[in-house]
């Protein structure tokens, strides 16, 4: 056989399995549990809402440092939530800075929210690449993905969160007004 040829096989061979009822049959389960499994993971964020409230300052160390954070949760929802445990990653201008992870069965009651104090592990690298990305753009972009083990009757189940937003520095610190013709001053002792 030479390169340019090519065997011939494949549209007889696919018909003679599908009359035999093979093919489309191992088709037919792969679709069906393609839609069951879409079906049963449902809503990646079932009336639960995620948000830092609190980072404490950090122990310093060499290529880690520690800190406290403290997460709420709320359930918006009629139904109870009773979750295993999560692991929250923080990220601030894109770069991870830190993981805080529990593992303590919290029941969330309906229409409520919960607060769970946290070591956080904080990346020295993250925090210094973030803080250098903040002072050359003036913004601040935070994200906090969550990943929740949710208990349920059948067992366990894993439910991402998201929030994110931004803070424009300018925003935060007002420029100071001068008068008409002055030039500001800094004058060292």
């Amino acid at each position: 056989m030479t390169i340019s040829e090519t065997p011939r096989i494949s549209r007889l061979d696919f018909t003679r399995a599908a009359s035999g009822g093979t093919v489309a049959t191992a088709l037919c389960i792969i679709l069906l549990l393609l839609l069951t499994s879409c079906a049963t993971t449902g809503d990646r964020n079932p009336g639960l809402e995620v948000s830092v409230e609190h980072i404490s300052a950090p122990e310093i160390q060499l290529f880690a440092s520690r800190a406290t954070v403290r997460i709420r949760i709320d359930n918006e929802t009629a139904e109870p939530v009773t979750l295993s445990g999560g692991v929250h990653h923080i990220r601030i201008n894109e770069r991870r800075i830190g993981k805080a992870m529990d593992n303590a069965n919290t029941v969330i009651q309906p229409f409520s929210s919960v607060t769970r104090q946290l070591p956080l592990t904080l990346s020295n690298l993250g925090l210094i690449r973030s803080t250098r990305a903040t002072i050359d753009h003036k913004e601040v972009t935070y994200r906090l993905d969550s990943q929740l083990s949710i208990k349920s009757s059948s067992g366990f189940r894993k439910c991402s969160l998201r929030r994110e937003g931004e803070v424009s520095l300018d925003e935060l610190i007002p420029a100071q007004p001068t008068a008409p013709g002055l030039t500001p001053v800094l004058i060292t002792p």
